[in-house]
Parts: C-alpha cells; sequence; structure tokens
C-alpha cells in the first residue's frame, strides 16, 4: 500500500501492475495526483530507488527518475484527479529484496508533486516495492574424477523454494555413499569502514536422498526451504550466496569426493500456488519446525582476511 502525505486534502497514490518486480522488465504504472483545489504545479515526479543498510551505512544500488510533467511557469492543475503514466526500465543486475540480522536490501517507488507557492505545500507518495532474483535456471556440473570416473549433476530452486536435483555416474561406476547440503555464505561490511565479515553455515544440515540407485538420481527434492530462510542477495555491503554441496564415494575408492552446485534462492512470496504436500521424498515437516528456530547466522562471526 501507497504512504500518503497528505496536502490538506490533496494526495498521491500509485496504480503499479505489480508490487513484486525481477531484474531487467519495465516497472508500469500510473501515478494519481487528486487536488483538492487548484494547485499552480512546476513539476510531477516519479522516482525507484534501491538502497543496501549495513548498520550505519547505507549504499545506494540503483536509482532513476521520470519526469512526468513539468512547466516552468508552474501551470495551474484545476481540482479533480489528474493521471501521469509513467514505464521505468530496471537494471538487469540489481540485488534482490532482502532481510536478515546484518542488514537489508529495500526498494521504494517514489512521486512528488512540487508546488510553486510556499503556502502549498509539496504533494509525495512512497510505495514499497520487492525485487525478486532472476529466474533461476539448473546449474550442470561436469567432469571426472581422479580415478577418471565420469559425472553430471544439475541443483536449482524452484519457484516454490525447493532444493531440487539430478545426479548421474558413468555406466561403469557405482555410488556407495552420497550426502548433500545446502551452503550459505553470507558477507558483509560492518560500521567501521573497510572491515568485511564473512560467514558460512548449513542452515538445513546434510541429507542423503532416499531414492538413490547405484548410478544415479532422478529429480529429487532435496530441502523444502523454511521461509526464514533469506534469497540470494549481492551488493557492495551485503552478500549472500548459496551451493549445493555433494560429498560421495564411489566405487571402492574410499577417498571422498566433494562438488558445489550454486543456487539461486527466490523471494518467499513469489507468487504461484503453495507446495504441494509433503511426500515421501522431502524432508518431514517435524524436521523443518525445527529449522524455524534456528538462528540463520551467528550473533559474532570471525573477520575475513
Amino acid at each position: 500500500m501507497s504512504i500518503l502525505k497528505h496536502s490538506k486534502q490533496s494526495f498521491l497514490y500509485f496504480d503499479t501492475t505489480s508490487t513484486i518486480l525481477t531484474p531487467g522488465c519495465p516497472l508500469i504504472g500510473e501515478v494519481h495526483l487528486v487536488l483538492a483545489r487548484p494547485m499552480q504545479t512546476k513539476k510531477v515526479m516519479v522516482s525507484f530507488e534501491g538502497r543496501v543498510h549495513v548498520g550505519h551505512k547505507s549504499d545506494v544500488v540503483c536509482s532513476m527518475s521520470q519526469v512526468l510533467f513539468a512547466d516552468d511557469q508552474a501551470q495551474w492543475l484545476p481540482a479533480g484527479q489528474h493521471r501521469f503514466p509513467f514505464q521505468l526500465e530496471l537494471p538487469a543486475k540489481i540485488p534482490a529484496t532482502s532481510r536478515i540480522p546484518q542488514g537489508l536490501v529495500e526498494y521504494q517507488l517514489q512521486a512528488t508533486a512540487s508546488s510553486k507557492s510556499i503556502f502549498s505545500p509539496d504533494v509525495h507518495a512512497v510505495k514499497e516495492m520487492v525485487v525478486l532474483p532472476p529466474p533461476t535456471v539448473p546449474h550442470t556440473l561436469c567432469g571426472k574424477t581422479v580415478a577418471g570416473v565420469l559425472y553430471s549433476a544439475s541443483a536449482f530452486c524452484d519457484a516454490h523454494r525447493r532444493i531440487r536435483l539430478l545426479f548421474h555416474l558413468s555406466a561403469r561406476s557405482t555410488i556407495r555413499s552420497f550426502r548433500c547440503g545446502l551452503r550459505q555464505s553470507v558477507q558483509w561490511r560492518s560500521s567501521v569502514e573497510h572491515e568485511c565479515i564473512n560467514y558460512e553455515n548449513y542452515p538445513l544440515g546434510w541429507m542423503s536422498p532416499p531414492e538413490l540407485d547405484s548410478q544415479s538420481i532422478a529429480d529429487t527434492i532435496l530441502f523444502v526451504l523454511p521461509s526464514n530462510l533469506p534469497q540470494d542477495s549481492e551488493g557492495h555491503l551485503l552478500d549472500i550466496k548459496y551451493h549445493v554441496v555433494i560429498r560421495m564415494t564411489v566405487d571402492d575408492d574410499t577417498s571422498i569426493i566433494t562438488l558445489e552446485l550454486p543456487v539461486v534462492i527466490p523471494f518467499h512470496d513469489y507468487p504461484g500456488s503453495p507446495p504441494p504436500e509433503y511426500t515421501p521424498i522431502e524432508p518431514p515437516p517435524t524436521y523443518l519446525q525445527a529449522i524455524h528456530f534456528l538462528p540463520i547466522v551467528p550473533a559474532y562471526a570471525p573477520s575475513c582476511n
């Protein structure tokens, strides 16, 4: 909902196609200026701004504006409703909306109608917007072990925040053990200039796919993510990254093979139908309920080198 600041009975509000945006897509809408009495107007402008806040530091990650009406002579606009359409093109690379204990990434849509008269205050409106990560695609990793065993692995997060995995070994090899974990890497800059803090953990623990044959893993759901797990973010003050980490042994070799597959976690309010009921291949609800009460990151973390 727009936050309206009234000039007596005059006000502004937005009409946008959506409050949920993706990088590289247009933001289309209208600014509605409702005047209780005629106003000598110099300019009507809309702007979109994103900021990263960490401690007492704030960094602008995205800023754009569009003038919708301008008159050097300050034209009198009559009482009533005035509509100003706008379209802003979002950059292809901006961090997603995020909120964790170390900081937050937020976006706002703002509009201002500037009055010529000092006795008639400007009229403002502010609306919170949400930016999702770009659409996720499976990241595929192909290679071979030291022993020459060929493998291919794909991992991605679907629209319902479920981590899915596909894995295959070459025909003459056999999987002996297979464990997966979702690694969360958080980096942020403290209020002290140039001080960088890193932390890594596995907030959902480790698991073994229940449907595991000797050579492959079909499209299997590894984790159903709780809502308090933040999505990816990439900025000057705050970075959040995720990887599916696989540790396995093959054939008679006891050495552990480690694979890392990057995944993008979408915003937890992603539009769409809710995920289906739990099935035997998904983690049990009691496990996820327990995860909800665990902190995502510790209160203190060591400084990076």
